[in-house]
C-alpha cells in the first residue's frame, strides 16, 4: 500500500506524462500554453467534475513541488522492493528528467549531481547505489538491477490490451508484431555508423524475423503470457539527461565523458571523435538517447521538448510544433464531463 509521499510521486509521474501527451512543450513559451486540469483533491462525487485547465508552468510548479516533498520524505532504500517501489534517489531521478524538459540545464546538473558521482565510473554516491550493468541485456531480463531505478512489473494478470501491451507489439513469437523497427531512411536502425554491428544492443536486443525481412526489438522477447517489467526510468538515461545539460551549459568535457561511459557499457571499443562544440556534443547525446532508448517510449518527448517537428512516416510530412497536431487532442469522454476544460 502507498504512502502520501509515494502518492504524491506517483501523482508527479502521471501528471508529467499527462502534461506531454495532451499540452504544448514547456519550451515553446516558458509554460504559457494552455494545459490540463489540475486535480489536487479526492473526487468522491460529479460536484467538482467542471475545472478549467491549468497552464503548462502551472501543471509543472505542482510536479516539481510533489518531486521536491518526495525527495525529502521517502526512505533511502526500498530494500528488495528499491526496484518498484519509490526512494530518495527515484524522486531524484525523476527530476532530471521534468527539468530537462522544461530546458532548466543548471537545475538538471544540480539534481543529477546528487545521484551521478562527479567522475567514471558512474554511480549514484548515496542512497540506493544505482549504476550502469555491464551487460546491457540483463536489465531487460533480470528487472531487479541497480541501473533500473524504477519498473513497472507485470504478472499473468496483466495480458495485452491492459497494462502491458509491449511483448505483444514486438514479439515475434506471439504471431502480431505491431511494431518493427525502421530498417531504412532516417531511422536510427538503419544508422550503421552512429550504431555499428559491435555495439551490444544492436547484436543482443534487435534480430530478423524468420524471413529477415523485418527487423525487430527484442527488448521484451517473452512470450504469452507477456510478463516482461516496463521499465520507466533507467540509469543510462540519467546519465544521458546530464550529459545533456552539461553540454547545454557548456561543460563540454563532463558532458563527453557521461555519453562515452553510455556507449561504451555496449561497445568498449567505440570512441566519440569531433565532439568539439556544444551543438555537436548535443546532437551525439540526442542520437545516442534514440539508441539507448529505444522502444522504451522517449522519442516524441524528446522531440516536443526542443520543439523539433514530428515526422510522420506514414504521411510523409513533418508536424512543426505550432500545428494543432503536435499533441494529441482532450478526449471526448473528458470534454464531455468537464464543461470548463
Amino acid at each position: 500500500m502507498l504512502s502520501l509521499i509515494e502518492a504524491k510521486f506517483v501523482r508527479a509521474l502521471c501528471y508529467h506524462a499527462l502534461v506531454q501527451l495532451f499540452a504544448k512543450p514547456y519550451t515553446l513559451d516558458n509554460g504559457a500554453s494552455k494545459g490540463i486540469p489540475l486535480r489536487l483533491q479526492a473526487e468522491t462525487n460529479q460536484d467538482n467534475n467542471n475545472i478549467p485547465s491549468s497552464t503548462v508552468a502551472e501543471i509543472y510548479t505542482q510536479i516539481l513541488a510533489d518531486l521536491n516533498d518526495a525527495e525529502q520524505g521517502l526512505v533511502e532504500e526500498q530494500g528488495t522492493n528499491n526496484t518498484i517501489r519509490a526512494h530518495k534517489n527515484t524522486a531524484i531521478a525523476l527530476k532530471t528528467r521534468v527539468l530537462l524538459a522544461m530546458g532548466r540545464y543548471e537545475d538538471v546538473i544540480t539534481e543529477g549531481n546528487k545521484i551521478v558521482s562527479a567522475a567514471a565510473p558512474f554511480s549514484a554516491p548515496t542512497g540506493v547505489n544505482h549504476a550502469l550493468q555491464g551487460n546491457v541485456v540483463n536489465v531487460f531480463r533480470t528487472y531487479n538491477t541497480t541501473e533500473s531505478i524504477l519498473s513497472f512489473p507485470m504478472a499473468e494478470i496483466n495480458p495485452p490490451g491492459t497494462q502491458n501491451q509491449l511483448g505483444f507489439c514486438y514479439n515475434q513469437g506471439s504471431g502480431n508484431m505491431e511494431y518493427t523497427l525502421n530498417a531504412a531512411g532516417a531511422g536510427i536502425f538503419a544508422n550503421t555508423t552512429a550504431w555499428p554491428a559491435t555495439d551490444a544492443r544492436r547484436a543482443s536486443l534487435t534480430a530478423d524475423q524468420t524471413n529477415g525481412s523485418l527487423k525487430l526489438l527484442t527488448k521484451w522477447a517473452g512470450v504469452s503470457p507477456f510478463i516482461d517489467w516496463v521499465p520507466v526510468i533507467r540509469y543510462s538515461e540519467i546519465l544521458l539527461n546530464v550529459a545533456e545539460a552539461e553540454a547545454e551549459a557548456g561543460s563540454l568535457t563532463r558532458a563527453t565523458a557521461l555519453l562515452q561511459a553510455v556507449r561504451s557499457r555496449s561497445d568498449a571499443g567505440y570512441t566519440f571523435t569531433g565532439l568539439t562544440t556544444s551543438e555537436s556534443v548535443v546532437n551525439a547525446i540526442l542520437l545516442e538517447r534514440r539508441i539507448e532508448l529505444l522502444g522504451e517510449g522517449f522519442r516524441v518527448p524528446d522531440l516536443q521538448r526542443r520543439n523539433d517537428p514530428i515526422n510522420s512516416v506514414g504521411a510523409g510530412e513533418s508536424v512543426p510544433v505550432t500545428d494543432s497536431r503536435y499533441v494529441f487532442p482532450i478526449p471526448t469522454a473528458e470534454r464531455s464531463s468537464n464543461n470548463e476544460i
